[in-house]
């Protein structure tokens, strides 16, 4: 209980209760479900809701499910951000093995030091060959997670990896907000 509501009737107690609960903020249903008659109903919890006491008991009950949903969430992004943070290590872990293996000798695409690119077999009737590949499942989920942890914190300009390149020239990634700030600075530059 709250200090406020040690100083609440029982019925004023359960009229809040009913009020958030319930009632769904309608006060006369709410003073109904408190025990008040159901003829004087809807003039008592109009007659309710302007109790000073009571304005501050929902008030105060309202600003714990505040806090307790901003914390919520807080743990969400967390969550969201621990698992971004594992795919990005498996794409570090992926980057450095390219290097290793460039490192020795072997002919690998330089694509496949970004850590985005796997070896996978591709079968042929009997000839199986080896070729590297973006595997694009792990830049969609990246990107899920980052516009999942966008939606969740309220940023409206969500991190959009964008893969450039070809054969020829390697992947280039660039995010959504650095494009938005190269342009800003490109602007920038034009405007003096």
């Amino acid at each position: 209980m709250t200090k406020i509501e040690d100083n609440l009737t029982p019925k004023q107690r359960a009229f809040v209760d009913a009020y958030l609960g319930h009632a769904n903020f309608v006060a006369g249903l709410a003073a109904e479900r408190a025990g008040y008659a159901p003829s004087t109903a809807y003039a008592a919890g109009s007659r309710l809701l302007k109790h000073d006491k009571i304005q501050a008991e929902i008030k105060s009950r309202l600003d714990d499910l505040q806090s307790q949903g901003m914390r919520i969430r807080v743990q969400r992004i967390q969550a969201l951000e621990r698992l971004l943070q594992n795919l990005r290590q498996v794409q570090a872990e992926r980057a450095q093995a390219a290097r290793d293996r460039l490192d020795n000798g072997e002919d690998i695409p330089t694509e496949a030091l970004t850590g985005l690119m796997v070896e996978t077999k591709k079968v042929a009737g009997r000839v199986t060959e080896l070729v590297w590949e973006i595997d694009k499942t792990l830049v969609q989920e990246q990107q899920k997670l980052i516009d999942q942890i966008s939606k969740e914190s309220g940023d409206r300009v969500a991190d959009k990896l964008q893969l450039s390149g070809d054969a020829a020239n390697p992947v280039v990634i660039t995010s959504a907000k650095e494009k938005l700030r190269e342009l800003m600075e490109a602007n920038d530059g034009q405007d003096r």
